[in-house]
């Protein structure tokens, strides 16, 4: 216990209490910038689920509109040929 009490000391006395702060709070500062990173990326994985499930949507009403289409098409010759 004595030789990890004497490397704090040191490193203290080397780093002087202000640096000694300084290293905690960059420490503490990249914790929080990790937590921001995963909370966006959580965020954009929530997005893109949502953009894909729209994106399924459209293209049932897009097929949807096209049969419509082509109902009307046949309509049309039908009408067209009596």
């Amino acid at each position: 216990m004595d030789i990890s009490k004497d490397r704090s000391h040191s490193l203290i006395k080397f780093l002087g209490f202000t640096g000694v702060a300084a290293i905690i709070s960059i420490a503490v500062s990249l914790g929080k910038t990790q937590q921001v990173i995963a909370d966006t990326s959580a965020q954009t994985k929530q997005s893109q689920r949502q953009i894909d499930e729209l994106t399924a949507d459209i293209r049932v009403e897009q097929q949807e509109l096209v049969d419509v289409d082509r109902r009307v098409t046949r309509l049309e010759d039908k009408q067209s040929a009596n």
